[in-house]
């Protein structure tokens, strides 16, 4: 079956709502949920926070120069997700960051994706490493189809 059909079974049958904090995707993530019949009963937001500043304006998330971490790193997608469900009030949130390529973003120096998947008791942090000799949209879909099935493994755990 697939990922996103299931995990959308899931949020169904333990009534649970879902919200999406996406840089790298664009809205993709959440795409992939709303082509599935049902998908109004569970999704409740999704942002597009592509930018640095859409980062700090919708979800608080502060780029000092001096932080140890880069902008695409396990810290900053804990934050995107701790900042939605602030936001939102989600039963689930899941947050991506990532550099997809080609090139590479300021302050990276890998082609990776880091997602956090959190609701009120518990989160968890996944990265994602991407083939430089794939394309950016090849590495998009993989970060896709990757959260999915962490996503799936989550909600059965729940």
């Amino acid at each position: 079956m697939n990922h996103t059909l299931t995990v959308l079974q899931i949020l169904i049958d333990k009534k649970l709502t879902i919200a999406f904090a996406e840089s790298m995707t664009g809205g993709l993530l959440t795409g992939e949920l709303v082509k599935i019949p049902n998908a109004s009963l569970v999704l409740k937001e999704s942002l597009v926070v592509y930018s640095v500043e859409a980062k700090n304006k919708y979800l608080h998330i502060d780029f000092d120069e001096n932080k140890p971490y880069k902008i695409v790193s396990n810290e900053v997608s804990e934050q995107m997700a701790s900042g939605l469900m602030e936001l939102t009030h989600a039963d689930i949130c899941v947050s991506i960051t990532g550099n997809a390529g080609p090139g590479y973003d300021k302050g990276t120096d890998e082609l990776e994706g880091y997602i956090t998947i959190k609701d009120q008791k518990r989160f968890k942090t996944y990265q994602v490493k991407f083939n430089q000799n794939s394309t950016r949209i090849e590495n998009i879909n993989q970060a896709i189809i990757f959260t999915y099935e962490k996503l799936e493994e989550y909600l059965k755990n729940k």
